[in-house]
């Protein structure tokens, strides 16, 4: 699932 933060920066900070 890491190419999903990778293609979704802002998706990491969601998670974060």
């Amino acid at each position: 699932m890491s190419n999903i933060i990778e293609r979704n920066p802002k998706l990491l900070i969601t998670i974060h």
